[in-house]
């Protein structure tokens, strides 16, 4: 059975200062004020839109999406069986600063593969209920990131959470009244 196709479209070539150029490619000097057409697929009329192509496109991306979900972080291809735990741990230093909107604390986060740090610039995302974080994402160095946070000028207690390669830790931290 013979399927009746249509040749792709290919466009004829224009004749420009004397030179043959495809008929959408820029001018070749900069400075006129010639613009190009815009480009309607032959499929479609103007001012319609052929969706055909952007549709594939996000066909596309949601496929690598589901493919590349299938794997965690932890994931290292190794056929030896699973690595070392990853571990996460956040602390606040000092837990309790005076409520003055001045004062800091430093966040320390660590991240170990069992004993082994995690690879540098792996990324760590820190969330608060009080007080306001110096970035919020931070990246490891030597297994550990670091940040700071200011206390409100309210006194009260909040909690700082850590997240980082899908593990999670939290403390507890204190804004107190000031004398």
């Amino acid at each position: 059975m013979r399927h009746n196709q249509n040749p792709p479209f290919i466009p004829p070539l224009k004749q420009r200062e004397g030179k043959e150029e495809p008929p959408f490619c820029p001018p070749a000097s900069r400075g006129r004020e010639e613009k190009n057409p815009p480009f309607v697929p032959p499929s479609a009329k103007e001012g319609e839109w052929n969706g055909g192509l952007t549709a594939a496109i996000v066909v596309f991306a949601a496929v690598m999406l589901v493919v590349s979900g299938c794997t965690s972080p932890a994931d290292d291809n190794n056929t030896t069986g699973p690595g070392p735990e990853l571990s996460l741990s956040v602390e606040a230093q000092p837990s309790a600063i005076p409520a003055n909107g001045s004062s800091h604390l430093v966040v320390f986060v660590e991240l170990l593969r069992g004993a082994e740090p995690v690879s540098d610039s792996t990324e760590v995302i820190l969330l608060n209920t009080i007080g306001t974080l110096g970035r919020g994402v931070v990246y490891t160095r030597n297994g550990v990131a670091l940040d700071t946070l200011t206390s409100d000028t309210t006194a009260g207690s909040g909690w700082l959470i850590a997240y980082a390669q899908g593990r999670r830790d939290s403390t507890e931290i204190m804004f107190t009244l000031s004398p």
